[in-house]
């Protein structure tokens, strides 16, 4: 018996009568179409391990970031929200982790929560942005820091109050700067 050898360019398997013709050829003649296996300490453990940054299945979403990312980098810089849902350990969080380095490389920032149906509404983005500010302190630099303070209070005014409130990352942020705002 002479195997098919469907990935050959000449010989394609045209039905699943092939495939079982040719797996029974290689049945009988197992020394001639399989090779040995050689047990290497990854397969020795029984387990697939893949990388740890390995990234698979979520190409065409990881493309529509990568396109919002460029369009707000290209024109003008005009802040985006993108939403991502989906069902539970469909590969959400491994996505905008894969979106971190280019935004990092724009110098953007990333506001991310998770939503919970048991809770408010309006808390998911409470909560995204009270670990957005509270990352800010600790990782922008100063200069950073003055502008994003300078553009919150210019553009939120006296609505910083309630927001503060409500956002303790924003309050810890701003204390300082909104109290000599508000004194003077």
């Amino acid at each position: 018996g002479e195997i098919n050898s469907a990935s050959s360019s000449q010989a394609r398997y045209e039905n699943t009568k092939d495939v079982l013709l040719d797996l029974r050829v290689a049945k009988k003649n197992p020394q001639v179409f399989l090779s040995p296996l050689v047990l290497d300490g990854y397969l020795a453990q029984g387990r697939l391990q893949l990388p740890a940054d390995a990234f698979y299945g979520r190409q065409s979403e990881m493309s529509m970031l990568l396109h919002s990312l460029k369009s707000v980098t290209t024109l003008g810089g005009q802040p985006m929200m993108v939403s991502i849902s989906g069902y539970p350990g469909t590969g959400k969080t491994s996505l905008v982790n894969q979106i971190k380095k280019p935004l990092e490389n724009t110098k953007g920032h990333l506001v991310g929560g998770k939503f919970d149906v048991r809770a408010r509404s309006d808390s998911v983005i409470f909560s995204a942005l009270d670990t957005f500010y509270s990352d800010i302190i600790g990782e922008a630099g100063e200069n950073i820091q003055r502008e994003m303070r300078s553009r919150i209070l210019k553009n939120v005014g006296s609505g910083c109050r309630f927001l503060m409130k409500s956002i303790p990352g924003l309050q810890t942020f701003l204390e300082e700067c909104y109290v000599e705002n508000t004194e003077t």
